[in-house]
């Protein structure tokens, strides 16, 4: 038997020549799009306490977030794959996986989330500190 038997065969694979694929209709690309969504949802940031907040600014959270200038998204994931250490951000984690949330948001001028604790008046929040 031949020691080159296993890679001479996927030689061959790939030097096959492809024949032009036919391109997918409009719903079907819809449709695929649609099967990778994940669901969003953005509150305000007024709803994380000061310490949270200041560490979602110095990117020092215990979940891995992605800060903008307004506020920040946190993947969860679903079900979440990790629990914050936070306390009020595992409050608002654990709400959204009960709603399967996969991504949340926070922004300054984000809605307020009846159910959610407030820690400051949503209307004063401003851009202050903000990266």
């Amino acid at each position: 038997m031949c020691p080159y038997r296993f890679a001479c065969s996927v030689w061959r694979r790939l030097c096959r020549r492809r024949l032009p694929q036919r391109q997918p209709s409009a719903s079907a690309r819809a449709d695929s799009l649609r099967q990778l969504a994940e669901s969003l949802v953005v509150v305000s940031t007024a709803h994380l306490s000061a310490t949270t907040l200041q560490r979602l600014h110095a990117d020092t959270l215990s979940i891995n977030a992605y800060v903008h200038r307004y506020g920040a998204f946190l993947y969860l994931g679903c079900p979440p794959e990790v629990l914050p250490d936070e306390t009020d951000l595992r409050h608002i984690v654990e709400m959204a996986a009960q709603a399967d949330i996969a991504w949340l948001g926070f922004d300054i001028e984000g809605p307020v989330a009846d159910g959610l604790p407030l820690f400051r008046d949503p209307a004063e929040e401003t851009f202050q500190g903000m990266p």
